[in-house]
């Protein structure tokens, strides 16, 4: 059941307080503190939508990272989105000055879907009158409604759903409406995809913020290859620090359609052209996220990382892994000195193609 709010302009709208509704009383602002990470921010979205659902009349602001902040544009969940910049929250003072500069939402709640102290003091800076998050990090000073971690193994996007205090519905629920793209995006993307002399591409994802999440790319290159001829295409999407190891697979595949365009699209762009595709295999990463949220046929190589925790969610999401003795570590570098990445290198290249075919 929802949490039990103390103040009438707080209640959720199907609900009377003093003989009126929601809908006659000035509109609810409420901010929400995305997560960090590409991937998490993907999670969060069915946080947003039961926000909505909860509060249909309240105007909703995000508030994230310029890096993931792109995951919210146009949805419709969300009323607006506050941007800001790494060298924005980076130290005392820039993060000081940018919490201040909240106060003119003037927000009623603030949920914070991360667990750092710093979104804990914007939140409070911000002057809101709630402030909600789990508790860590020596935050709870900053927040008026600490909330107890869950235990277990409960997935975050389920995690999230906790801070609205929702412990049945879970997130598979509330997943729609997701990644919302334009119909000019998605007009770009079908013209891109022609210029690239591709119809309907599998995409390929190499890159994770994680080293102990990157697929190696001899790896890349036995899952591939024998799968892949002069019919079929492949498209690399990803950064600029993934063009090198993009490049290289190409020349290796030495298919006419195969591509990369890493480093060359904005993370709009990249989502777009991944909802043009037939399907997608990803590393444990953001894109992998954006791609099962899109409802593309997504195979997740996991290694370090728990899927029962953070895996994909969509329609057509799979993950493949292998049980070794050191996985999952959940740690961002391999510490197993004697067998690098063996979470990674054991995944059969026939398992990836078996769990796709499935989908």
């Amino acid at each position: 059941m929802p949490l039990s709010y103390r103040r009438a302009s707080l209640q959720p709208a199907d609900r009377r307080c003093g003989g009126g509704t929601e809908k006659e009383r000035p509109a609810v602002r409420i901010g929400i503190y995305a997560p960090n990470w590409i991937g998490d921010a993907v999670l969060s979205l069915p946080f947003l939508n039961r926000c909505r659902r909860s509060f249909p009349e309240a105007h909703i602001t995000v508030i994230a990272k310029t890096r993931v902040a792109a995951i919210f544009m146009h949805h419709p969940s969300a009323d607006s989105t506050i941007p800001f910049s790494g060298a924005q929250l980076k130290g005392f003072l820039p993060t000081t000055r940018s919490g201040r500069s909240l106060r003119a939402a003037g927000f009623d709640r603030f949920y914070l879907l991360s667990d750092s102290l710093r979104s804990a003091y914007l939140a409070w800076l911000a002057r809101s009158r709630e402030r909600i998050g789990f508790r860590g990090q020596f935050r709870a000073p900053f927040l008026s409604q600490p909330v107890p971690v869950p235990g277990g193994r409960i997935h975050r996007a389920d995690r999230f759903l906790r801070l609205l205090g929702h412990t049945t519905t879970t997130a598979e629920e509330t997943a729609a409406p997701g990644i919302t793209l334009t119909k000019n995006e998605s007009s770009w993307a079908v013209k891109q995809l022609a210029q690239l002399h591709l119809t309907e591409p599998t995409a390929v994802f190499l890159s994770s913020v994680a080293e102990s999440r990157r697929v190696p790319l001899a790896k890349w290159t036995a899952i591939l290859k024998p799968h892949f001829d002069d019919r079929q295409e492949i498209i690399f999407i990803g950064s600029r620090q993934d063009r090198p190891d993009s490049e290289a697979l190409v020349k290796q595949l030495g298919c006419p359609g195969v591509v990369t365009v890493c480093g060359q699209t904005t993370l709009r762009q990249a989502m777009a052209l991944i909802s043009r595709c037939r399907g997608a295999l990803a590393t444990d990463s953001g894109l992998g996220h954006i791609a099962a949220n899109l409802g593309v046929r997504t195979i997740s190589i996991f290694g370090a990382g728990d899927p029962e925790i953070t895996r994909p969610l969509g329609p057509r999401a799979a993950v493949v892994s292998e049980a070794v003795h050191c996985s999952p570590c959940h740690k961002n570098a391999c510490h197993n000195r004697d067998e690098p990445l063996l979470c990674l290198n054991a995944v059969p290249a026939k398992a990836v193609w078996k769990s796709y075919h499935a989908l």
